[in-house]
């Protein structure tokens, strides 16, 4: 049961923690499958497979926001912890707002209908 003074409740923070985690881990196979295609297209000559193409067009749009704002610092570089750390950062932002959404969304349950009514 919900308490009075909680900012946030359990559905929206597992909605949240899923989204991110979520977000992670496909932006981290988008990467690595477009590092892969690009590295072997650049390796061997050969045209990098639907399949890499596709991460290819997909990682800009994972890494946005994050991703934009960190190109500034392009000619300093953000180094190994930095890259991860804005890299999770990233995800977890992406994760506050789906899963805000997504917990906004499930919290009107039949529970919730009901006591409304009374």
């Amino acid at each position: 049961m919900e308490t009075a003074d909680s900012w946030i409740s359990r559905r929206t923070a597992a909605a949240i923690l899923i989204a991110a985690t979520g977000h992670f881990a496909l932006a981290t196979a988008a990467l690595l499958v477009s590092t892969g295609a690009s590295l072997a297209a650049f390796d061997g000559g050969a045209e990098p497979s639907p399949i890499g193409r596709a991460a290819g067009t997909l990682l800009p749009i994972l890494l946005f926001p994050v991703g934009q704002a960190t190109s500034f610092l392009a000619p300093a570089g953000t180094g190994r912890v930095w890259g991860t750390l804005l890299f999770a950062a990233n995800s977890l932002l992406w994760g506050l707002v789906i899963g805000a959404a997504l917990g906004q969304a499930g919290v009107r349950g039949p529970r919730a209908r009901a006591a409304a009514r009374q």
